[in-house]
């Protein structure tokens, strides 16, 4: 059990991969892309992020890096696309996958 804890703590020797599932809006004309956007808050609101510029204007702006894979596209009965995406976070930023996700045009469904 200890050596499973220690590949999820910070800088482990071998850390375990993590994979997010999402399923978004639209069908992404990409198979797999690296969104590298910069994430900070969105006005006052603590829980909102959004992407943001990284410069002496947003000195809270911090980088961020999520590599995305399209796993599948499909179409409801209405023929509204939709795609179920593969997320890896190469850093870890609050709310990292949805605002990046939504940032280039695919937002997480119900987000």
């Amino acid at each position: 059990m200890s050596h499973l804890k220690a590949a999820f703590a910070p800088g482990a020797v071998a850390p375990v991969a993590k994979t997010y599932l999402a399923i978004v809006e639209g069908a992404p004309a990409w198979s797999s892309r690296r969104i590298a956007l910069p994430l900070g808050l969105a006005g006052e609101h603590a829980v909102r992020i959004r992407v943001s510029v990284l410069d002496a204007a947003h000195p809270a702006a911090r980088p961020a890096a999520t590599r995305v894979r399209v796993l599948g596209r499909r179409r409801d009965a209405e023929g509204n696309a939709f795609a179920l995406v593969a997320c890896i976070l190469e850093t870890g930023r609050q709310h990292q996958i949805r605002a990046h996700l939504n940032a280039v045009g695919h937002p997480v469904v119900g987000d």
